[in-house]
């Protein structure tokens, strides 16, 4: 058994087959010299630099079993079941899917998790995605070009994908307001996302000269313009803080101790000049 073990696993391997003689399992297991024979076999590298799944292995026989699920489901695990590791936090990722069609060729009895149930959301998000890069271009993620997500950094993206980063996501890439407001139903995390396909089929993306997709633009372009004319100041100084708090008091108190104030009313007075900028095509602060 030990002797076929090893020619099997040179065979599968691709490894050049070398001549192994008839051995005594339990003491070749006891002297660590099928270690020795296997190590023989590769040009560059010793047993102990396999990965760790296979160096630790305790017998030829557990060898040769954690070898075959490892080149039965290379593809698969390199692509997907793989964790991620981050190092510097000290955390891994892993996709809780798999490739689990009857005849699929791949041993799922031995994985660390429950598989997903597929679901129409799952179809949703995938809608999602493809809209997002038929608008943009790009994925939300870092992805290789067979789909795959590329590195930690990307797993950890979507581990923490919520509202609020694919909000900041879709306005950053996407410019099509319609197609913002639809990926911003979808793109959530799956209990808030759009419940099927058809439920995303009756946006006003699809119908844009719907009454409702005149409101989302109208409402769009009132958003845009309040951006505009939004001066934002990262720092401000203590003085500047109580002038601010000062002025916001007086004015305050005045509109909200008489009755002739019919509109609401806010005056602030700010050390600054307000220009116009051309080039940024907004005002912009200047002491």
């Amino acid at each position: 058994i030990y002797s076929e073990c090893i020619e099997t696993l040179l065979q599968t391997s691709r490894i050049p087959r070398i001549s192994i003689g008839n051995f005594d399992e339990d003491k070749e297991t006891a002297s660590g010299a099928w270690k020795e024979s296997i190590s023989s076999s590769l040009d560059t590298l010793d047993f102990d630099d396999l990965p760790r799944e296979l160096s630790e292995c305790s017998s030829v026989l557990n060898f040769f079993h954690v070898w075959q699920r490892m080149q039965s489901n290379l593809i698969l695990w390199e692509r997907v079941v793989r964790p991620r590791v981050d190092e510097e936090n000290e955390v891994a990722f892993a996709l809780k899917v798999f490739d689990d069609r009857p005849n699929a060729p791949h041993d799922i009895s031995l994985l660390p998790f429950d598989l997903l149930v597929p679901s129409v959301k799952v179809d949703v998000w995938m809608f999602g995605v493809f809209l997002y890069e038929l608008c943009s271009g790009g994925n939300p993620f870092h992805i290789g070009y067979q789909g795959d997500l590329r590195g930690a950094d990307a797993f950890e993206k979507l581990y923490n994908w919520d509202e609020t980063s694919a909000a900041r996501n879709i306005e950053e890439n996407i410019h099509d307001p319609l197609a913002q407001d639809l990926l911003r139903r979808i793109l959530l995390p799956e209990s808030e996302r759009l419940s099927d396909i058809a439920s995303a089929l009756k946006h006003a993306f699809f119908n844009p000269k719907s009454v409702e997709a005149e409101r989302l633009l109208e409402k769009f372009d009132e958003r845009q313009m309040l951006r505009n004319e939004t001066v934002i100041m990262k720092k401000v100084s203590n003085r500047t803080r109580t002038l601010i708090y000062h002025s916001m008091e007086k004015h305050c108190r005045i509109g909200f101790t008489t009755d002739q104030v019919t509109i609401p009313t806010s005056l602030v007075v700010l050390p600054y000049d307000i220009k116009w900028n051309n080039l940024l095509n907004r005002p912009i602060a200047t002491s």
